[in-house]
């Protein structure tokens, strides 16, 4: 069923206990050509209000090929297992409120590839146990919602927002050591503006800002991040904004500025609400 669309409100469900990988894995496999995005190929491609559960999907490994895509519709992508060497598990593009929940993602370079997404898809209670990017965001002008995930990854980026608006909340990063190069959350771009609350980091870098504002709590809505398990800075902030980072809990209290949290550039992070709790 190489590149196969799927049908509007079609419901393709397997062995959704095991995800799709039990004794007897329900197994869909292959790529072909998809028309119309900014990827070449799909294992599956969504049609509005398709559902796609317990299933263990795959292809080998081809650049620019999704174990499944989805344009301009809304569908439901849970408890199914992704494998490797797949290139990146679902991509989604445009408009539509998608859900992609309990997956296990095994694949090789992308997880889930959120692109120019203008609705509020959710991407909840997943595991990223391969991914080199578990989760990619380019253009995207909604609030999309990850919450609940645990994000191991190849350690080389957790999430990254390379534009818009992403609400990140109450997951776990874990990959003790990893990401030490680009963070376990990465802001690209000066649109990059995320809100982060309630996650727990146990990596070797939290969040890194080359450009752009997250918000990591305020005076009226803490954060709550929990920090406690990086071992090396929280927060490096490398562009020239400044950001307000009020209620979370730090490797050593209060934050060690030039050691929890890293200024390079000419910003500035609130960690705080007193007039001296800032840095630098």
């Amino acid at each position: 069923c190489a590149g196969r669309r799927k049908q509007a409100g079609q419901t393709l469900t397997g062995d959704v206990a095991n995800k799709g990988n039990g004794s007897t894995p329900t197994i869909v496999s292959g790529h072909g050509a998809t028309p119309g995005g900014p990827w070449n190929f799909a294992t599956l491609v969504g049609a509005e209000g398709a559902s796609l559960r317990g299933l263990r999907i795959g292809s080998t490994y081809q650049v620019l090929q999704a174990a499944i895509a989805a344009k301009n519709v809304a569908v439901t992508i849970a408890d199914n297992t992704f494998d490797s060497p797949t290139y990146a598990g679902v991509i989604l593009e445009g408009t539509g409120t998608s859900l992609v929940s309990g997956n296990v993602f095994a694949t090789g370079s992308y997880g889930v590839y959120l692109a120019g997404v203008t609705d509020t898809s959710v991407v909840e209670n997943n595991q990223f146990i391969n991914p080199e990017i578990p989760i990619d965001v380019v253009g995207s002008t909604s609030r999309a919602i990850v919450r609940g995930n645990r994000i191991v990854g190849s350690g080389f980026i957790g999430i990254q927002i390379q534009h818009g608006i992403l609400w990140i909340e109450d997951n776990v990063f874990d990959n003790p050591g990893g990401y030490a190069t680009y963070g376990a959350i990465r802001c690209q771009n000066s649109d990059a503006t995320p809100i982060l609350r309630r996650n727990t980091f146990t990596c070797a870098l939290g969040v890194q800002v080359v450009d752009g504002l997250p918000d990591m709590g305020t005076a009226g809505s803490p954060g709550n991040n929990i920090f406690t398990g990086v071992s090396g800075a929280a927060v490096q902030h490398a562009g020239s904004g400044a950001i307000s980072a009020i209620g979370n809990t730090w490797q050593h209290t209060p934050p060690t500025g030039g050691v929890d949290i890293v200024v390079t550039g000419s910003g500035s992070v609130r960690w705080g609400t007193g007039a001296g709790e800032i840095y630098p």
